[in-house]
């Protein structure tokens, strides 16, 4: 007497004979057995690449082969391809006599196509190739956020960097174009720094990944590198490929630097990025508006802590007696900053003016009102030891 599932379990114990024997006698799949189990057969199927059963559950019903029929990749015989077909050449040979079966590969499935969940899914590149060259899937296909493949791969997390390069190599071999942006204009290589995929930025930037193309914030991947992720050895990367565009002005009326510099610490790690900044050719005197006024790189650090005034000041980038376009110089800027009645502010004032007088500030320097630093200090109360300071000059 033939027990229950008997064909499925001669499947799962890879007895592939016997099998075919039951069927040959008449028997029949089960059907909700198999469907329940269907991930766990199929592979037993695809690891012995017995194409012929493929065939057989594709005669039975328990395989789709047209892709517009499908409602979901994960449902159907793609996932367990993904999941446990190797790539030596007899896998290969199984996997294109098991394609050729398939029809509109190139549909999508909730924005997705074949294509793109293999990438997803860690494929072998070399079966990803096998469905560009000899099935023609579609390597220019984008999703509904404007998206080509390069997107898809640097979105997905767990996969191995060396299989990615694989796989972008395959893209740009068919003319996906590496700094194609998205809807809102990110490119690849802005994607790759926001992911912090920091193995992959070399290989981009080879491959002719732009470092100063902006998306529409007008945001570039030496910006995001930078004043974002605060991450140097991302930023020395893309400085390894061009030179940072220093002067541009985002939408938010930021540049590069008024952007690191109003976020930065005086910890060591970003008073060393700060100088590596200004020795790439950052501009500290560059003004980009804020609420409707010019504030320069300069006018961020006269805010910040002493330690970073100091940093400022033993590189060299400053002319402490420079005036701007309303004649103040960093000293007048340090003594009118509003310190907002909190007396450890008051104290930080006045160690920024010590710095800035061993540095040869000119104290007798007056602005377009006529101002000099210590009129502008002594309407503070809590600025007294500053004004002291500077009348003792």
């Amino acid at each position: 007497m033939q027990t229950q599932n008997q064909i499925e379990n001669f499947l799962f114990q890879g007895k592939f004979d016997e099998a075919r024997e039951c069927l040959n006698n008449g028997e029949k799949f089960n059907e909700q057995y198999l469907k329940n189990n269907f991930s766990q057969i199929a592979a037993k199927i695809i690891d012995a690449k017995e194409i012929d059963f493929i065939e057989k559950l594709i005669k039975a019903g328990f395989i789709e082969t047209d892709i517009y029929e499908l409602d979901s990749f994960d449902q159907s015989i793609f996932k367990p391809l993904t999941l446990y077909l190797k790539d030596d050449e007899d896998s290969i040979a199984f996997f294109k006599e098991l394609m050729s079966k398939m029809d509109n590969i190139n549909d999508e499935i909730s924005d997705k196509t074949l294509l793109g969940y293999f990438l997803e899914k860690g494929a072998s590149s070399k079966i990803v190739k096998v469905l560009v060259d000899d099935f023609r899937a579609n390597t220019q296909y984008k999703n509904n956020a404007g998206e080509n493949f390069i997107y898809t791969i640097l979105n997905t997390y767990g996969l191995d960097p060396e299989k990615v390069k694989e796989y972008i190599s395959i893209l740009l071999e068919n003319g996906v174009d590496i700094n194609e942006k998205n809807i809102v204009g990110t490119t690849p290589l802005i994607c790759a720094v926001k992911r912090n995929r920091k193995e992959l930025l070399p290989f981009l930037l080879e491959n002719g990944a732009d470092p100063n193309e902006t998306d529409n914030q007008e945001n570039s991947a030496f910006y995001y590198a930078a004043a974002e992720q605060f991450s140097f050895p991302m930023y020395e990367l893309l400085a390894e490929s061009s030179s940072a565009n220093f002067n541009n002005i985002n939408k938010n009326g930021k540049t590069l630097l008024t952007e690191f510099i109003r976020m930065m610490s005086d910890s060591e790690y970003d008073l060393n990025s700060l100088q590596r900044l200004l020795s790439d050719g950052a501009d500290l005197n560059h003004c980009a508006e804020y609420y409707g006024n010019p504030k320069s790189g300069i006018d961020y650090i006269v805010e910040k802590k002493s330690g970073i005034l100091k940093s400022v000041l033993d590189s060299g980038s400053v002319n402490v007696n420079e005036q701007d376009n309303q004649g103040n110089t960093i000293l007048h800027k340090v003594c009118a900053f509003n310190v907002n009645y909190d007396a450890e502010m008051a104290k930080e004032t006045y160690r920024k003016v010590k710095l800035l007088l061993d540095q040869g500030a000119d104290i007798s320097i007056t602005n377009d009102k006529d101002e000099t630093a210590l009129m502008l200090a002594s309407g503070d109360n809590l600025k007294i030891k500053t004004v002291e300071l500077l009348m003792k000059q």
